[in-house]
């Protein structure tokens, strides 16, 4: 299987009293973008989730949230994929 990799570690910034970020590596699988997956895992690769179908996606700074893009636009998934309430 061919993969496209969209190889985001999310870094924490702003105050030293924010909350560290969570760090996680997204990136997409497939052969072809049209019908690729967006899978998310540990920063080493380990622990890797399928969040659902994309062409794209996107880490928030603070690692909680993945912007999906699919054919009908661009959805936020929860970094835990869990789509209740997003």
């Amino acid at each position: 299987m061919g993969a496209a990799a969209l190889l985001l570690a999310a870094t924490g910034c702003g105050s030293t009293r924010a909350s560290p970020a969570k760090r996680h590596l997204v990136y997409l699988a497939g052969d072809n973008p049209s019908v690729a997956s967006v899978w998310i895992a540990d920063v080493n690769g380990a622990h890797p989730r399928r969040l659902g179908r994309g062409m794209a996606a996107a880490l928030s700074p603070d690692g909680s949230t993945v912007a999906v893009l699919r054919r009908n636009g661009i959805y936020p998934v929860s970094a835990t994929g869990d789509t209740r309430g997003s």
